[in-house]
């Protein structure tokens, strides 16, 4: 991935301050802080790049209604597009029609522009009698293309411009980029008139949008790559039948999934995504993916992420867990140990029953801890250094080293108390 960085000049709690996008992307540190903030800028920046919706405000602001024509697409014209859309975009997001969001995108590694020109070609007569419409003739740095217009030249011309944009940035090319949000098991298989009442531009509307996608069926004579985790997450297996989602346990019983366990509800858009569509890449926000598991079930899911990953998948991340976190820096040290000795790492996967792809490569990884500076008490988003070891843990070191001081506390006033009755 070339370098992108997001500066954040005013948004929510967040001032001044900067990251840098990664295939990977961890957000943790204390409530309250912005993790989410960042997240979504991050899920804006996906979105605009590849989601079909957003194609047609790319074109719009490119050709407007001209069927025919020329422009230049560089670094600053994305990062002006960007920066000049974003308000809009987390206004609708959040519900908030006053919040205030100036953030800058920059493109340090963009290299030069690319030079599109265009021009709508009317059918002809045979083609109307087929119903085939008006294509497109489409030339991107001297790479000419001819395309059916879909809907209109603007969503044509934007959906050709993002996929040169997203490939020239993440060297990939992804289908669109999907939000999880939290508490989103609650709207599992719910009612049409509930659904109808929930705005299609916010995050559980675009939310809705995308759990459809994810469970629409794409047949297929081959069965999932990602199968044996599923099963090894639900003790059973995810089906959609007569539009209601289910989940099939291993001796067969059906559950509607509003009727399963949080935990299932929860993760179940992400495994019904890799069960229908094992090798469609994807951007995923995804908000605490520890929220309702078991530590041992966030171990299962920190894995699943992993092999994503490395199929190609992009994930942006916040987290509180500790147990989560954890299991990533072991999945880490596995990567540097595959460096080091894939012979090694091999027999690993085997006694452990994991797949080979079990593992983090930590130059895809970037984690970022938010908490207040002391003297300014501004937010801080500092960047934290993935170690042969890991991701320095912080905020949970922190908090485990008060525990323990609080538990000798009590333990001495305890021991006090029982010897004063003696």
């Amino acid at each position: 991935m070339k370098k992108i960085i997001i500066d954040i000049h005013k948004f929510g709690p967040l001032q001044e301050v900067s990251f840098q996008v990664a295939p990977f992307m961890v957000f943790t540190g204390m409530s309250k802080l912005g993790k989410s903030y960042a997240n979504y800028l991050v899920y804006y920046l996906f979105t605009s790049l590849l989601n079909v919706e957003d194609a047609e405000r790319l074109g719009e602001h490119l050709v407007g209604k001209n069927s025919s024509g020329s422009f230049t697409l560089s670094g600053d014209f994305l990062s002006t597009y960007l920066h000049d859309n974003v308000t809009a975009f987390m206004r609708a997001l959040l519900g908030d029609s006053t919040i205030e969001c100036v953030v800058d995108f920059r493109f340090p590694e963009f290299r030069e522009p690319f030079h599109v020109t265009y021009q709508e070609v009317a059918a002809e007569e045979e083609d109307t009698e087929k119903r085939l419409g008006n294509t497109l003739n489409i030339s991107i740095n001297d790479i000419e293309r001819r395309i059916n217009i879909v809907l209109n030249p603007a969503l044509t011309v934007g959906a050709a411009c993002q996929s040169v944009l997203i490939y020239r940035l993440c060297e990939d090319f992804y289908q669109r980029s999907l939000i999880f949000p939290p508490a989103n098991g609650a709207l599992i298989n719910i009612n049409y008139s509930l659904i109808n009442s929930i705005n299609s531009k916010g995050m559980y509307g675009r939310f809705l949008l995308d759990n459809d996608y994810c469970t629409s069926t794409k047949v297929t004579d081959e069965q999932s790559t990602y199968l044996d985790q599923i099963k090894k997450i639900t003790d059973g297996d995810v089906v959609k039948e007569e539009d209601k989602e289910f989940l099939v346990l291993n001796e067969g019983k059906h559950v509607n999934m509003s009727a399963a366990a949080s935990s299932i509800k929860e993760i179940s858009p992400l495994l019904f995504l890799l069960k229908n569509y094992p090798d469609t890449k994807v951007a995923i926000c995804l908000e605490e993916p520890e929220a309702h598991l078991h530590p041992s079930m966030q171990i299962q899911v920190a894995d699943l992420i992993a092999e994503c990953i490395n199929n190609g998948f992009l994930f942006h991340i916040t987290t509180h867990s500790d147990y989560f976190m954890d299991r990533l820096n072991q999945l880490i040290k596995l990567g540097n140990i595959r460096k080091k000795n894939e012979t090694t790492f091999k027999e690993y996967c085997t006694t452990n029953g994991l797949s080979e792809k079990t593992f983090l490569d930590g130059d895809n990884v970037k984690a970022y801890f938010f908490h207040r500076d002391d003297e300014t008490g501004k937010v801080v988003i500092e960047e934290l250094p993935v170690e042969e070891g890991g991701i320095p843990m912080k905020t949970f070191y922190e908090t485990v080293e008060k525990m323990r001081k609080q538990d000798e506390q009590i333990d001495e006033m305890l021991y006090s108390l029982n010897a004063s009755d003696q």
